[in-house]
Order: C-alpha cells, then sequence, then structure tokens
C-alpha cells in the first residue's frame, strides 16, 4: 500500500512540475516575441477625411438607371480610409410581369454599408486607390397603381443581400 501510495504521489510531483516548466518556457517565449500590429498608438495620425455625394450609373433590367449616395471617411496616415458609404436607386426601372393586374411593375434598391480604401503613393500628384464597401442591400419589386383616388404601391417581392 505503501508503495502504491508512494508512486501516486511522485507521479502528482511530475506532472505539477511538468505544468511549472511550461508556464517558464510561455514567460521565456512571450518575452521574446514582441507584437506587431498595423498601426500603433505612436504612429496613427488622422491625416484627412472627406464627405462627398456619388452618382453612379449601370443598368437595372436592361433599363439605363442612376444610383446616387454618399460617402464619409477619415484618412489615416495618408494611406487608409475608413468609413461609410450609402446609395440608393433614383430612376424608376419598369419591367412587365405578366401575372397581374397592372403589366408594369417597379425594382426598387439601395446598399450601404462600411467603405475601407487604401491608396498607393499618396504623396504624388497622380495616385490611384482600392476602395472596398462592405455592407448589405435591399432590392424589392413593387406595382405601382397610380390613379387619381388611390395612390399607393404593392410589393411583389423582397429581399436582401450582402454587398462586397
Amino acid at each position: 500500500m505503501k508503495k502504491i501510495f508512494t508512486l501516486l504521489l511522485l507521479a502528482l510531483m511530475v506532472q505539477i512540475s511538468f505544468a511549472q516548466e511550461e508556464e517558464k518556457v510561455e514567460k521565456v517565449k512571450n518575452e521574446s516575441e514582441e507584437m506587431n500590429t498595423i498601426f500603433t498608438k505612436d504612429n496613427l495620425k488622422v491625416t484627412g477625411g472627406y464627405i462627398t455625394p456619388v452618382l453612379k450609373t449601370g443598368n437595372v433590367h436592361e433599363d439605363a438607371s442612376l444610383l446616387i449616395g454618399g460617402r464619409i471617411g477619415m484618412t489615416f496616415n495618408e494611406k487608409f480610409t475608413l468609413g461609410l458609404g450609402g446609395y440608393g436607386l433614383v430612376n424608376n426601372s419598369n419591367f412587365d410581369t405578366g401575372n397581374t393586374l397592372y403589366p408594369e411593375a417597379r425594382i426598387g434598391m439601395g446598399y450601404g454599408g462600411l467603405a475601407m480604401e487604401y491608396t498607393f503613393f499618396s504623396n504624388k500628384k497622380v495616385h490611384f486607390t482600392i476602395p472596398v464597401l462592405l455592407g448589405v442591400g435591399g432590392v424589392y419589386v413593387y406595382d405601382d397603381v397610380d390613379d387619381f383616388f388611390n395612390n399607393t404601391w404593392d410589393e411583389i417581392e423582397n429581399s436582401a443581400a450582402l454587398v462586397i
């Protein structure tokens, strides 16, 4: 019985000593490694910002369309811009549904989200950027009932989307 108790006690001590040894190794490893980050408190500077209206053109269901919106952002270290952006469809895009009382339906849409932009050669007169907008949007199709006594619209379909 004494031998079993001694062996269990010895095994327990060995496990404790390994645990203590691992902590020492981790402490030495953590002290030798420095954390690398993109921005630190010492070198992060707000170097500008902007608020701007934006017009975009494109095609929605074979119709020329206009999206109007805007962006707001802050520029850090003259290279990285972080902000918000949003856009909405301005004109009416019509198409024939073929299965309603009024054969003409309309499309409405909009999207917005977090705007990020990196600027290459920011200290030159001519430079270029890579803008990315990560956000959400929505598209809806509706019947536009427009008569003298009733000015309403009936929703046919509504959906949401992830925009990148």
